[in-house]
């Protein structure tokens, strides 16, 4: 208690003036409060609380995440305000690994409320638990929560690709593509490839028929005569284990234009796509008469001789059907031919072995031969690249003629 006629300020701010207690004024108590910065409780008959200064507080759920290198997850940041704060919270974050990135829906916020924040990593991000730090700043006012994210490192996998993205293809040829695997994470599994949406009349192999890490592998396509035009799209398959990828591509199919090359004592050439390996090729011969003597055959190149062909199929003067066997004309049976009637021919031709097999159906297919060997004077060639029809006498028409 202060002595009469002495003026004491006691330790919460309220005068004691001559034995009796003061209440300050309201301008002196909120000043005094804006000093203090809390609750002034006055003595004696008083008693007041200071209002609080307008201010925000920013928390975060759920306070952890775990994801796998190259994956996503979210938080919720919440803002809340007290003392009648109403100013605008700028939302921020900092502690992310390398590799990752985060953002706020909304970046702000008015007085209170939620902002979710996405938070995305890349396959490069390094595994381990990360403190991310969000912060939210309103003038000179800054509060921050702090959050974990747990990145984890990612099995191993693997992509596929395939290319060339589109062929085009007449129906009964053949086209190929290459599909591609790349391993990801040390991923050394074994792919197997399979291929859909294919046409009817066509099909589909692939060699290697599977790939382990990494590689690639041949899809040939054929295609049958009965093939219906269009375009397809066809999706191939890699498949190791649960994993599973896929990679598309078109297949464009055009109609066969029925082209014919009708040839008398001047050859008739015609370029075709290169072939290297294996094929078959066909095609419709109508002789004009019996015993003209006519051939057809492959080569490299355009020819004007008959020993510029590696194959060749004949009508031959005796008014039968024959081939050339390396040094001379051979069959396997005697095959009559009419003038006037069309003979339907399937060659099975192995440019690597330099060998063919010759078959013209009649009623039932029947064999010329079989393993006959490239003319001689052509046992070295590497491609055929084109067909020729030549007629000695009469004439000799060859139609639809195609490779696959």
């Amino acid at each position: 208690m202060a002595a009469p006629g002495s003026t004491t300020i006691l330790p919460n701010g309220i005068y004691e003036s001559l034995g009796t207690h003061v209440t300050p004024s309201s301008l002196y108590l909120a000043q005094l409060c804006d000093r203090l910065g809390a609750t002034a409780v006055a003595n004696i008959g008083y008693s007041g609380v200071c209002p609080a200064s307008p201010d925000f507080s920013l928390t975060a759920t759920p306070t952890s995440r775990t994801v796998t290198a190259g994956g996503s997850t979210s938080y919720t940041a919440t803002v809340t305000a007290a003392g009648g704060f109403g100013g605008t919270v700028a939302l921020s974050v900092s502690g992310l690994p390398s590799g990752a990135a985060c953002t706020f829906n909304p970046s702000s916020i008015v007085a209170s409320g939620t902002s979710t924040m996405s938070c995305s990593t890349s396959s490069s991000t390094p595994p381990g638990t990360y403190a991310l730090t969000i912060n939210g700043t309103s003038g000179s006012l800054s509060h921050n929560t702090t959050v974990a994210l747990a990145v984890n490192v990612p099995p191993p996998d693997f992509t596929l690709s395939a290319s060339p993205s589109s062929q085009t293809v007449t129906a009964g040829g053949g086209t190929t593509y290459t599909a591609s695997v790349s391993p990801v994470n040390s991923f050394s599994g074994s792919v197997n490839f399979t291929v859909s949406g294919l046409p009817a009349g066509a099909s589909g192999a692939f060699s290697p028929a599977s790939v382990t890490g990494s590689g690639s592998s041949t899809l040939s396509v054929s295609t049958s005569t009965s093939t219906v035009a269009g375009t397809y799209s066809l999706t191939i398959t890699g498949t190791s284990g649960t994993l599973t990828h896929t990679a598309g591509v078109t297949l464009v199919v055009n109609a066969i234009v029925p082209v014919c090359v009708t040839a008398g004592a001047a050859w008739q050439n015609t370029a075709i796509v290169s072939q290297t390996g294996t094929f078959t090729a066909t095609f419709d011969a109508t002789p004009s008469a019996s015993s003209i003597n006519s051939v057809i055959g492959l080569s490299h190149g355009a020819q004007t001789a008959y020993t510029g062909f590696a194959t060749l199929a004949r009508f031959n003067s005796l008014s039968d059907i024959d081939a050339r066997n390396g040094g001379a004309y051979a069959a396997a049976a005697t095959i009559p031919y009419a003038g006037a009637k069309t003979y339907h021919f399937r060659l099975v031709i192995n440019v690597p072995a330099h060998t063919y097999c010759v078959t013209p159906p009649g009623g039932t297919e029947l064999t010329v031969g079989s393993n006959f060997a490239f003319r001689t004077e052509q046992n070295t060639v590497t491609s055929l690249d084109h067909w020729g029809v030549y007629a000695a006498s009469g004439t000799d028409k060859v139609c639809n003629f195609s490779v696959h």
